[in-house]
């Protein structure tokens, strides 16, 4: 099975632990380093050009939202193409993802949150029409994260 966006390998642990035999992908290298603790296989490679084997896989997963981050969805599309195109013949996919009318309906605008670094300022606002969510996270030494996901 392949774990497509596995992160710090914490599904393709579990997953292993229950008996299949996952290999994890990620474009990260930082994240890959702390999979290595999965004891799985891990492959650092961009989503939306999976060098993996076509009909190779009977499941892939892609989870914890690790979906929906790419500006076109030309490139969403192309994810999804080569996901389906690595599943063997009554191979399963399995994508977690962000139901977008619970998300625009319960939007929370803006929180603080007591994290391992001190008070950390969270906003989020509806972008493009309201087809993307768009996360701000602040942090006491002034840093600043955005990420932008696509609601489909």
């Amino acid at each position: 099975m392949l774990d497509v966006g596995c992160g710090a390998g914490r599904h393709a642990r579990a997953l292993a632990a229950a008996g299949a035999r996952p290999v994890g992908l990620d474009l990260s290298g930082a994240l890959l380093r702390r999979a290595r603790a999965a004891g799985v296989p891990l492959v650092r490679a961009d989503m939306r050009q999976l060098p993996i084997r076509p009909r190779s896989m009977d499941l892939v997963v892609n989870l914890f939202t690790s979906f929906g981050y790419f500006e076109s969805d030309e490139d969403h599309a192309r994810v999804l193409r080569g996901i389906a195109d690595t599943l063997a013949g009554g191979g399963w996919f399995a994508l977690d993802f962000l139901n977008a009318d619970t998300v625009r309906d319960g939007l929370v605008p803006e929180e603080v949150q007591e994290l391992g670094v001190g008070q950390v300022r969270i906003t989020r606002a509806l972008d493009d029409g309201g087809r993307r969510v768009v996360k701000t996270i602040q942090v006491p030494d002034g840093r600043r994260f955005v990420e932008r996901v696509r609601l489909f």
